[in-house]
């Protein structure tokens, strides 16, 4: 999903793709410091690199949601977000715009395989299940670590 300030002209489309917002700036995370790959997770959420070739240009560096939020509302840049975005980050002067040719965000579950706490289990399957009906765990099946019931080491589910 995009989020753009809403009084951007393409704020009142119903759904947007890469191309029709190739070239304008956004607003990005900033580079993880936890030891992780400094910039893959601000590079899935910037989609880059791109399909089409184009580099993101970065309007702002936001450290926090409200930040996040600020800025675009400034009309310093876009940015992609999590649907469940627009419900719990949603406030006046920003607008929410359904995404398509965007490569969906992978979101993963992992627990102690020994943990026999009943609320970590009961997560897990609600997680596999929500991901099987959306069709996001693809071919997982008995034994997959997607499959609760198997080894109890993952879940994962898609989204976009």
């Amino acid at each position: 999903m995009f989020v753009l300030a809403a009084g951007h002209p393409l704020a009142g489309r119903d759904c947007l793709g890469l191309s029709d917002v190739a070239g304008l700036p956004w607003i990005a995370a900033e580079m993880a410091t936890d030891g992780c790959d400094p910039a893959r997770w601000r590079d899935d959420w910037l989609v880059s690199p791109r399909p089409g070739g184009d580099q993101p240009i970065i309007g702002a560096v936001a450290r926090t949601i409200d930040e996040w939020r600020e800025y675009v509302v400034a009309g310093r840049g876009i940015s992609l977000c999590p649907a469940s975005a627009e419900t719990f980050y949603a406030r006046p002067g920003l607008a929410f715009v359904a995404s398509r040719e965007v490569p969906h965000a992978l979101l993963s579950v992992a627990w102690r395989a020994a943990d026999a706490n009943p609320a970590v289990a009961r997560f897990v399957e609600i997680a596999a299940a929500t991901a099987a009906a959306s069709g996001a765990l693809g071919d997982a099946g008995p034994g997959h670590p997607a499959d609760p019931a198997g080894t109890g080491h993952a879940a994962g589910a898609g989204g976009g």
